[in-house]
């Protein structure tokens, strides 16, 4: 009996000290996950506070265009410049963060605005319409800070949405 005791507290003893040195691999694996997440830069970019002010206005002024769809391909260079400004508060946004998902949002409507202007589709606006109720969101404060995967994927959306950016400057050269 007094064997099958000793026996029975050792294995708790290695299962406790599994059970630590996994903890411990989490934690760094999410450390890890944390830094690559920092260092997802979209390059050439300058980075800028995010302002508060200025990003509701550029969430209102998009708001109006999908509502008046017809006079999105009027402000193409306004578009531009709303994704390039969403490109440099993303940029000195940490992760996670609302101000990260704020300025991706933004960036995402003013490109899905942008393909609308070139190709006329009903579901850029749709989707620009989400992506802008995203960002209200963000600005309001409702929208979930997320954790360091939400980090990451915002990252990426955002650096996705600089070679979107790309192929639609070249779309919309040659449909001059």
């Amino acid at each position: 009996m007094r064997l099958q005791g000793a026996f029975l507290l050792s294995l708790l003893f290695v299962a406790a000290i599994i059970l630590i040195l996994r903890g411990q691999e989490t934690e760094s694996g999410l450390q890890g996950v944390a830094n690559a997440a920092a260092n997802l830069r979209e390059a050439n970019v300058e980075g800028r506070m995010l302002d508060p002010i200025a990003a509701e206005e550029i969430v209102e002024a998009m708001t109006s265009l999908v509502v008046k769809p017809e006079l999105i391909k009027h402000h193409v260079e306004d578009l531009r410049s709303f994704a390039a400004t969403a490109a440099s508060w993303a940029d000195a946004s940490p992760s996670p963060s609302l101000e990260l998902n704020l300025a991706v949002a933004i960036r995402s409507a003013a490109n899905e605005l942008r393909a609308y202007a070139t190709h006329g589709s009903g579901r850029n606006l749709e989707l620009a319409q989400r992506q802008l109720t995203a960002a209200r969101a963000a600005l309001e404060g409702d929208a979930p800070i997320g954790n360091t995967a939400s980090g990451v994927r915002d990252r990426l959306e955002n650096i996705q949405q600089s070679h979107r950016e790309k192929l639609q400057q070249l779309d919309e050269t040659l449909n001059q």
